[in-house]
């Protein structure tokens, strides 16, 4: 059983690479090479920044225009959608959604038909 251990741990070292070992000017190059590739990295990152900002200004812009043009809209429409005075206005207008309740009249123009309690049957004959 030992023999199969050593075995597959053979087969598993043979399966993964050996990490390569590097000198030590080796290792100062790619130090420098990777701070080159990065410096160089930052300089695109910067511009794309440059653009971004650029880019927000511009959208924060035609939004204040929008804003404006949207502002002027409603000072010009705001004296048209102003109603009337109550004097002004017509029955259907004072009671939308087709109330057909006019509004009460004041007291003293009640007439007498109009102040019984209970109103009177009202038949087909006419009056004499």
């Amino acid at each position: 059983m030992e023999e199969q251990k050593t075995n597959t741990q053979k087969e598993q070292s043979a399966e993964q690479p050996a990490e390569p070992k590097y000198t030590k000017e080796q290792l100062a190059e790619m130090r420098v090479s990777t701070i080159k590739y990065y410096t160089e990295q930052t300089k695109v990152l910067d511009a794309q920044v440059k653009y971004a900002k650029v880019a927000a200004e511009l959208e924060e812009l035609n939004l204040r225009k929008l804003m404006a043009v949207a502002q002027q809209a409603q000072i010009m429409y705001q004296p048209e959608a102003a109603p009337p005075p109550d004097d002004e206005l017509t029955d259907e207008e004072k009671y939308p959604m087709g109330s057909s309740f006019p509004p009460p009249p004041d007291s003293d123009e009640l007439t007498e038909k109009e102040t019984e309690f209970p109103p009177k049957k009202r038949s087909l004959k006419r009056e004499e």
